[in-house]
């Protein structure tokens, strides 16, 4: 097998491996730790039958009877070592290309307004939420959660529920007092208040207090049935928090 292709196969799947490295280690400790706790005893019962009492000598005749022990036990110490510095390498990375993303993403929008004007910008944000609600019609087998009479879709994560345009800047200014307090509020407390059911990426998403405060960005939409529909959104979304996820 060509070289290259071994380094690129051990580095694409070094997680994996490493994982089974360090679960095979503490079975292997165990095992070994109990072995060689036996060769020991032996060791002291022959020096006990020879008469030896000097705490060196037998310290210099049990000790490398727990050299496997100690092999197999470093082995395990440093696989689980180097998977935890990869992944952070990794998690880093990722990091960074999301604020880069991001960044991009924020900087294409701005020249858009610049370019083409607010009222253009805004027609332009006016398809986009109708694309969407045509691609994710509401049934009637959909069941609504929430209180309130006004029926709105959750941009981020494509969800119906029913809400009042009040209560949702309520919960948001409550969400902002509780993140100058404590530095930040994730996505999922959002949802929690307004009765909808956390989403996979709710917990490791949301804003932090340095970056300003939630702010939310109504629009009235008419879904496929011609219902109208608040459209729920914000004006800086959330973002990644990868030291909360890890």
């Amino acid at each position: 097998m060509n070289l290259q292709k071994v380094q690129n196969f051990f580095k694409k799947n070094s997680n994996t491996i490493l994982t089974g490295v360090a679960c095979a280690g503490v079975l292997g400790t165990a095992y070994f730790a109990a072995t060689d706790a036996i060769e020991a005893q032996e060791q002291i019962r022959q020096m006990d039958v020879e008469g030896i009492d000097d705490k060196k000598e037998r310290l210099r005749r049990i000790l490398p009877c727990y050299i496997p022990t100690a092999l197999i036990t470093a082995t395990t110490i440093s696989a689980i070592v180097c998977n935890h510095n990869i992944n952070s390498e990794r998690v880093a990375a990722y990091s960074s290309a999301y604020a880069l993303a991001q960044s991009a993403a924020r900087q294409y929008k701005d020249k858009v307004l610049e370019v083409v004007g607010e009222k253009k910008a805004k027609e332009i944000d006016q398809k986009v939420d109708e694309e969407k609600l045509r691609q994710h019609p509401k049934s009637n087998e959909v069941t609504l959660v929430g209180n309130g009479t006004v029926l709105c879709f959750d941009n981020l994560t494509s969800r119906y529920f029913k809400s009042e345009p009040e209560y949702l800047r309520k919960t948001v200014n409550d969400m902002n007092f509780e993140m100058m307090a404590n530095d930040w509020v994730s996505l999922n407390e959002f949802y929690d208040r307004i009765g909808l059911e956390p989403a996979n990426i709710g917990e490791y998403m949301g804003w932090h207090v340095l970056n300003g405060q939630i702010e939310l960005k109504f629009s009235s939409r008419l879904t496929e049935n011609n219902e109208p529909c608040l459209v729920i959104d914000f004006y800086r979304p959330p973002t990644a928090d990868t030291t909360r996820a890890y």
